[in-house]
């Protein structure tokens, strides 16, 4: 293109652009000669490159492609850059996919990123501990202390591998009021389980402002449209602050239905209190919490909300999920009911309305509005 530019942008005469026929076109005819011999040698290197698999394969649909290059050339924002903005998924797809097309119809190198091989999440390949020892007898890291501990977690407490491509974007929710006892403890045990399991993730600590009754599930339904604004994730794990796994072959993975992770407690003796139980530590896709209108907004004060968001999944046909119940074990961090955070008395009338609330009751009608936003010490608080 450069040499048909100079041939056409050499002047004749005082008003006109035409090219000068012979040394401009003939210095043309020989750069499009060389370009073609080189576009020839490029093309004999790719197919010996792809012969010796040095380099990917291009077989499959665009569709599929385009995934690829979406999955991995998404940006990452923070809180502060979208407040209220909303990913158009529909969007996203067009743009890749003519991203996709291009990089196939011209051939053109791929980045580096895309190269990059997904990672595995077989059990076999992860680096797992399996059972850990987890106890509550020493102090905490401070946060200044997490905050060089983990050096591959970024400030506002997102990860990804580096080895690998993650297939699994993962906000975790954790609806919080003065325990920073126990966020310390968090942070300290989670930030490395799910660093072990391959995952895309970004930690969200929904922190309600004063001293008024404490309402759970109102904070979890803010989490989930501030971390959908921040990042295209594709599922929420919500998850309270007192709960630690103790084994690591619990995945936080995107679940295909509703997962139910803290199956056993230790004090529960490790057993599921009742069948309907879907509280503590759950994950959802995120097609799945919009279809239940996400958590009810109503439930001020402690119990009943998870048990309503049970029926809400009930109603939908959205069956449950939980590991193995030698695996699905947690420890809590024992403490007493918090001033604000009473037992809430109306908790069971409440329950009877869930059938013909949950879509007058839920991400529909919440309204909040956001004090602060700050990432510090690995993690994102608001």
């Amino acid at each position: 293109m450069l040499c048909g530019k100079k041939c056409l942008m050499e002047p004749m005469g005082k008003s006109t652009l035409s090219c000068s026929r012979e040394p401009a076109c003939t210095f043309f005819k020989s750069c499009s000669t060389l370009l073609y011999t080189l576009s020839v040698i490029q093309v004999v290197i790719f197919v010996a490159l792809a012969s010796l698999q040095l380099i990917p394969s291009y077989s499959g649909s665009i569709k599929q492609r385009a995934t690829v290059t979406a999955t991995t050339l998404a940006p990452t924002t923070t809180a502060e850059q979208t407040t209220s903005s909303k990913i158009d998924d529909s969007l996203w797809s067009k743009v890749f996919l003519n991203k996709a097309e291009v990089v196939l119809s011209t051939k053109a190198p791929l980045p580096a990123n895309v190269t990059k091989v997904t990672c595995s999440y077989n059990i076999n390949d992860l680096k797992l501990k399996g059972p850990m020892d987890i106890t509550f007898d020493n102090e905490p890291p401070t946060m200044e202390e997490l905050n060089k501990m983990y050096p591959d977690v970024s400030n506002g407490g997102s990860y990804k591998p580096k080895h690998c491509l993650a297939l699994h974007k993962v906000a975790i929710i954790v609806p919080y009021r003065n325990r920073e006892l126990h966020l310390r403890y968090f942070l300290f045990y989670m930030h490395p389980f799910l660093m072990r399991q391959n995952l895309d993730y970004k930690i969200y600590i929904i922190n309600q402002h004063g001293n008024g009754t404490f309402n759970r599930a109102k904070l979890l339904n803010v989490g989930f449209i501030e971390s959908l604004s921040d990042y295209a994730f594709q599922c929420f794990t919500f998850h309270d602050v007192d709960l630690i796994p103790e084994d690591d072959r619990i995945l936080y993975t995107c679940p295909p239905s509703p997962r139910h992770l803290s199956r056993g407690v230790d004090k529960f003796k490790y057993k599921l209190p009742y069948v309907g139980l879907f509280g503590g530590a759950v994950q959802l896709k995120k097609e799945h919490f919009i279809k239940v209108n996400g958590f009810s907004n109503t439930f001020w004060g402690w119990g009943g909300e998870d048990d309503e968001f049970s029926r809400r999944l009930q109603v939908s046909r959205l069956p449950k999920l939980r590991y193995p119940a030698d695996i699905a074990k947690y420890k809590m961090i024992r403490h007493k009911h918090e001033k604000g955070n009473e037992v809430n008395p109306d908790r069971y009338n409440k329950l009877q309305k869930a059938f013909y609330q949950m879509h007058k009751d839920g991400l529909s009608t919440l309204a909040y509005w956001v004090r602060k936003r700050s990432h510090i010490c690995r993690l994102s608080h608001m």
